[in-house]
């Protein structure tokens, strides 16, 4: 989930980026807390649920002015206990309880609130009580602190039915690739590359690919005119059966077209979307995906830079990520950005104890900026996996890893990688990177005009030690 967003611009374009949090010089005693969260599992549409939370204090220290405040798990409504709160976080409601003025040294409080399930839940939906907002004061501190204890609790609605084998179209990652630039009278093959990310084998598949408007179909399949819906035009295609897909597998389809003569300059031949079709129970299913490329007709030019490592050139098709941006929904995030990590960035300064990365314990607020950048990420890891890749074609290290094949055996290039936990860790660090000082600073301190940008481009390229860059658009 996005929370705190806002924008900042670098020398080479802009992103998007979470303001870093001012870590004050710690008081010799701070207090910290143990919390959590006793709810069920499982639950049913329209259900009455309590959720128990229990704060205890664990600190040396009694904390004034207390204000807890349990999350309330989303598309559920508050019934009883506590007050909704939609100050504490913006956009999201939470429980206030009725805290006792302070929590000594030692004490447990414990509240319950009630919430309903939609009565409309379906089967297999899923419920989270993500955190609980803790704040208070410390006697003789000027300092006010809090902190959101994460909980990640998921409750869901189990499946009545009889579970059956169906193929998951969302497991089937379809990777257009269009050559560019073209030329006039040009014929040019287009790579389709689709792979099986499910855990199990697919059904046999009917992919149909739009021969570009305004080009003439060369080879490569069966050519046929096409129509997946009323809502797209009858037209030709070319179409490739393929066998079942195994788990993991991939295949790879080409087919060839030919440019016209004198297109004029700039003008876009798309491939805007791919259709699979396959049998599911014995009926026909139709499934369009907006995996799409283009090719652009172009000059004839002459290549002045191009960022390389080692003698080879940079290429987006081997160096990139082959796998969609993504967010945090569906899948377990909360250590994609470790107290080892935060460590590595600040120092010892966020830590309440230990002093090396593998015994740092986070302070409230380093613990606090951790979740922020994380939860910051729910809207896509753009600038992390563009610096991601950046790193790995130079082969800089981190966390002791260098090349693809550290990160996933077997893998020669970036392209190769899947989204495994410590491609998602090396992705979420330099996205983090965007909420520290030095990089907001130096946006400031060094804004170029769009003809200086392309030629500092040219020269670091070019250079003995060629310096490579993300660009946020």
């Amino acid at each position: 989930m996005l929370k705190k967003l806002f924008l900042v611009c670098l020398t080479i374009g802009c992103m998007w980026s979470m303001k870093s949090t001012v870590f004050a010089v710690a008081p010799s005693a701070r207090p910290t807390y143990d919390v959590t969260v006793d709810l069920p599992t499982s639950v049913q549409a329209g259900e009455t649920v309590a959720a128990t939370v229990t704060v205890h204090n664990t600190s040396g220290v009694t904390v004034t002015d207390v204000r807890i405040a349990g999350m309330l798990p989303a598309r559920t409504q508050h019934v009883s206990g506590g007050t909704v709160d939609s100050t504490i976080y913006a956009g999201y409601k939470y429980v206030r309880f009725d805290a006792p003025a302070q929590l000594t040294a030692g004490q447990t409080v414990q509240f319950t609130h009630t919430f309903t399930i939609p009565a409309d839940g379906a089967e297999k939906s899923k419920y989270v009580y993500e955190d609980v907002f803790i704040e208070g004061a410390v006697i003789g501190d000027p300092l006010v602190y809090n902190e959101f204890k994460e909980i990640y609790k998921t409750m869901q609605i189990p499946s009545t039915a009889p579970p059956t084998p169906a193929f998951d179209p969302e497991k089937l990652l379809v990777v257009v690739v269009a050559p560019n630039p073209v030329t006039s009278g040009g014929s040019y093959t287009i790579a389709v590359e689709a792979t099986n990310l499910a855990a199990t084998s697919t059904p046999t598949f009917t992919f149909s690919f739009p021969i570009p408007s305004g080009t003439t179909y060369v080879s490569g399949g069966t050519l046929q005119n096409y129509q997946f819906s009323s809502e797209y035009p009858l037209a030709p295609h070319a179409r490739f059966t393929t066998g079942s897909i195994a788990a993991g597998a991939s295949v790879m389809l080409e087919y060839t077209v030919q440019v016209p003569d004198n297109p004029t300059i700039g003008t876009v031949y798309p491939i805007p979307y791919t259709v699979f079709d396959y049998l599911t129970n014995g009926e026909l299913d139709g499934q369009l995906r907006g995996s799409s490329a283009s090719m652009i007709v172009e000059q004839s030019a002459t290549l002045v830079a191009s960022f390389s490592y080692s003698g080879t050139n940079w290429s987006t098709p081997r160096d990139g990520f082959a796998f969609d941006n993504y967010g945090n929904s569906g899948r377990n995030w909360q250590n994609d950005l470790t107290a080892a990590d935060i460590f590595q960035m600040f120092g010892p300064r966020v830590c309440q104890s230990g002093t090396t990365a593998a015994t740092c314990k986070l302070t409230a607020p380093a613990e606090q900026w951790r979740m922020a950048q994380i939860k910051g990420a729910d809207g896509g890891h753009c600038e992390g996996m563009a610096v991601a890749s950046i790193r790995l074609f130079s082969q800089l290290p981190f966390n002791g890893m260098t090349l693809p094949s550290d990160y996933q055996s077997g893998a020669s290039s970036t392209a190769d990688l899947s989204r495994n936990e410590a491609v998602e860790n090396l992705a979420m660090y330099y996205f983090a990177l965007q909420g520290t000082d030095e990089v907001y600073y130096s946006y400031a301190d060094n804004r170029l005009a769009p003809s200086a940008i392309v030629n500092k481009l040219i020269t670091d390229f070019n250079s003995a030690s060629p310096v490579g860059y993300t660009v946020g658009i």
